[in-house]
This record gives C-alpha cells, sequence and structure tokens, in this order.
C-alpha cells in the first residue's frame, strides 16, 4: 500500500534509467491500484509498445481494477488489432486470435508469477485446493479445443494462424498432461514441421516428452530430469535416456537446435555423455523414481 513511495521511486528511475518504458508501465500499474481509470491508459498508450507488451497487459493482476471501464475494452480491442497486424496473410485470424488468447492463460497460469501479483494461497491449503481445481479445469478446456481440430485431422499451422498461435497451441497440448493427446498430436505435427508449417523444435520438444512419459528413449535430447530439491540446493540435472545418444547432435542439428553440450549449460549443468548399458542403468532408476513420485522434470525447448 506504500503507493507514494513507490510512485517516487519509479520517477527517479524514469529520471535516471535510460530504459524508461518499463518504469511507466509499473507506474500505471499503481496509478490502477489506487483506483485511477485514466491515467494508467494514458501512460500505457503514450510509452508502452502494445505490440510487443501486449500479454503482460492482458494477464497483470495489477489491471483487474479496470477491467469493467469501457477504457479497458477499448484497449483490449486495441492489443487484439495490434496482434493480428503481425499475420496480415494468415488465412483464420478469429481463429489465431482466439489461440494466441488461449496460449497466453496457459502461460500465466503454468507459471504463476511475473504478472500474478496477488496474494497466493498456502500451498496445501483449501484456497489453494479451489484454485488448483480451476487450473486444472481450463487447462483440460484448452486442450480439448486444440484436440477438435486434431480428430479433423488438421493442425493450425502458420499458414493457417501465425507463429504465435500455432506454437501456442502446441504448448497448450504439450502442457495438459494427457499423454494420449500427444501420441495423437505427433503426426500431424510431424508432417507439418518437415513442409515448414510449425516450429521442427518443438516437435521435437514434443516427441521426446511423449517418449519419456512413455517410458521410451528421447530422440532429440529436449527433455531434463531434476532429482532433488532446488530450495535446498541438492537439485542434480540430468537427460534420461537418448536413443543412439553418440549421433544426438546431428539430429538437434537437422531440427536447427544447438548442440546438447550448449543445451546443458543453458540449463545450468554440464552434459555427460552415457554409454548404452548407463543409459539402461539411468532408465531402470528413472522408472521406477518416477513410479515413487521422487523425480521432478524440469522441460524446457531447446532453441539457438
Amino acid at each position: 500500500m506504500q503507493y507514494n513511495d513507490i510512485e517516487t521511486l519509479l520517477k527517479n528511475r524514469i529520471e535516471s534509467d535510460s530504459v524508461k518504458f518499463w518504469h511507466y508501465y509499473q507506474l500505471a500499474c499503481v496509478r490502477s491500484q489506487q483506483g485511477d481509470t485514466a491515467e494508467p491508459f494514458r501512460l500505457l498508450y503514450k510509452h508502452i509498445d502494445l505490440k510487443v507488451y501486449a500479454d503482460d497487459i492482458l494477464t497483470d493482476t495489477d489491471f483487474e481494477p479496470l477491467q469493467n471501464t469501457q477504457q479497458w475494452q477499448k484497449l483490449r480491442d486495441t492489443l487484439y488489432v495490434c496482434y493480428l497486424s503481425k499475420y496480415p496473410d494468415i488465412e483464420n485470424k478469429q481463429l489465431s486470435l482466439k489461440l494466441w488468447l488461449l496460449g497466453i492463460d496457459d502461460q500465466r497460469t503454468r507459471t504463476l508469477k511475473r504478472n500474478w501479483k496477488k496474494p497466493f494461497p498456502t500451498i496445501g491449503s483449501k484456497e489453494w485446493s479451489l484454485l488448483n481445481k480451476v487450473f486444472l479445469k481450463e487447462t483440460k478446456e484448452r486442450a480439448n479445443f486444440i484436440m477438435e481440430f486434431v480428430r479433423d485431422d488438421q493442425w493450425p499451422t502458420y499458414s493457417m494462424v501465425g507463429a504465435e498461435a500455432s506454437e501456442a497451441a502446441m504448448l497448450i497440448i504439450q502442457h495438459c498432461g494427457n499423454n494420449r493427446y500427444l501420441k495423437k498430436s505427433l503426426p500431424l505435427l510431424k508432417v507439418a514441421a518437415e513442409k515448414g508449417e510449425v516450429s521442427k523444435i518443438m516437435y521435437a520438444n514434443m516427441l521426446d516428452r511423449y517418449l519419456i512419459q512413455s517410458n521410451k528413449r528421447q530422440i532429440y535430447g529436449t527433455q531434463i530430469i531434476g532429482e532433488g530439491s532446488y530450495s535446498t540446493g541438492s537439485m542434480i540435472m540430468f537427460f534420461p535416456p537418448i536413443e543412439d545418444e553418440a549421433n544426438v547432435n546431428i539430429r538437434r542439428v537437422a531440427m536447427g537446435m544447438e548442440s546438447i553440450e550448449e543445451w546443458a549449460q543453458s540449463m545450468g549443468f554440464t552434459y555427460q555423455y552415457k554409454s548404452d548399458n548407463e543409459n539402461k542403468r539411468y532408465f531402470k532408476a528413472y522408472r521406477e523414481a518416477r513410479r515413487n513420485g521422487h523425480l521432478i522434470k524440469s522441460i524446457g525447448v531447446s532453441q539457438k
């Protein structure tokens, strides 16, 4: 509630910092929390690139006091126009917009940080359980929407909906926790990836995730497992078994990815090649740990 102090701090930073736009954004947040329904919009329109920061504006809980105003509806419509202006030649603009918004919701639900600024329920509490049920319900609804296309042997491709919307659809299926959905989607994605109509990197990531969740070896080495605890500093990172691991970098280069050594380094650990016998031992331990619920997955998309 220290709005005056925060506002003074932000204005001082605006005077001294060459990167001023983010401070203006936070100033708009402060004014919104104070109940001002005019100044936040002036700040956003004047100082913020709406095309770049649409995701932030639409998901920032600081702006919730504005969301029942006519000005908010106009700002939202402006953000939609800004988004669609990036994809003037796509086939289905309405679907593109819907998928883009579903992707924003998917990411906000998964991370619960950055623009989620409200007090969060204690994990395990009744409030947490209720919120988690809502998140799970919404996750399922998003995935079911995508699967309507899969059942018709379609996938929202770049030419149909643009890159952001197409990749949002891939992430929604990847995050839904239903391995059957991944299995049904992968043949369509493989064909689309070969045509350059979806991200090859994301296809590789989805295939590896499906294989690991099916207790099989991954192909591209995109999936990383963390065993232990981040909070105690005892987290150990490693790759679940990789098929033909000696040649994994050849496959990664073909998909436009960096080397597996660079990928591991970016995730904070050193890659070590495992022989086939070592892989079998790791795989056995990994499957046993999964059954016992001892592993925390750390999944990322490997990119250049």
